[in-house]
């Protein structure tokens, strides 16, 4: 399976998710589902690096301003949402990035590993198919 098949399957798993947990708050889906998008457009560690910085900065902005009664909470989380998302992809595509010889990584999240092996045992049921 090819990276960025990997991260095409985490996104549309990602995007159904959150438009089926009705737990989630309108903001929350909104959110996700930005966050998500922006990871479409993410092809390599630098750019996502680059990406999380700047999420950060907006999340940090977003804190501040929300304390300052500048944006509302909902908005705030919104932002929060977007950043949990690409924040997700990354640690996931650290799992593939590994498995492809890409070894810069000091930890790895388990979880990610186990859902990593799902999705290439699916692929290679869909293929057998």
């Amino acid at each position: 399976m090819e990276l960025q098949e990997y991260k095409n399957i985490l996104i549309k798993e990602g995007i159904r998710g959150v438009k089926e947990d009705n737990r989630m708050k309108e903001h929350e889906v909104r959110g996700s589902i930005d966050g998500f998008n922006i990871c479409k457009n993410l092809f390599t560690i630098d750019e996502f690096i680059t990406e999380l910085n700047e999420q950060n900065k907006i999340v940090n902005q977003a804190f501040k301003d929300s304390c300052n009664n500048k944006i509302t909470i909902e908005e705030y989380w919104e932002k929060r949402y977007v950043q949990i998302q690409v924040e997700f992809i990354f640690d996931s595509m650290k799992i593939a990035w590994q498995q492809a010889g890409i070894n810069i990584f000091p930890s790895l999240s388990a979880n990610k590993a186990i859902r990593f092996n799902e999705i290439l045992q699916e692929n290679e049921d869909a293929q057998k198919n």
